[in-house]
């Protein structure tokens, strides 16, 4: 594992034009590697914003989020704030 000298971030297995193995950062820079044998990249697996994660522990049951309670005085402040700040055309 490499780190570019330019800017520091990891450097990548790949190839060069002719077709030889190099490892290569986002900035542009490339450095000859030995071997791209070695080098294996992987990548994350992106979870969707509706995905969450449940920890277990201790006897508690799992929870959902609850909406905070508002009152109806606290509703009518909040929707004059919301009119006052986008006024009608």
């Amino acid at each position: 594992m490499q780190f570019c000298p330019k800017c520091g971030s990891l450097m990548r297995p790949g190839k060069s034009k002719e077709g030889k193995p190099v490892l290569k950062c986002t900035c542009g820079h490339e450095v000859a590697a030995a071997a791209a044998e070695g080098y294996r990249v992987k990548f994350p697996i992106r979870h969707s914003e509706r995905d969450f994660i449940v920890v277990v522990g201790g006897n508690e049951p799992p929870t959902k989020r609850k909406k905070p309670e508002v009152d109806e005085d606290e509703r009518q402040e909040m929707l004059e704030l919301m009119l006052d700040h986008f006024p009608e055309e």
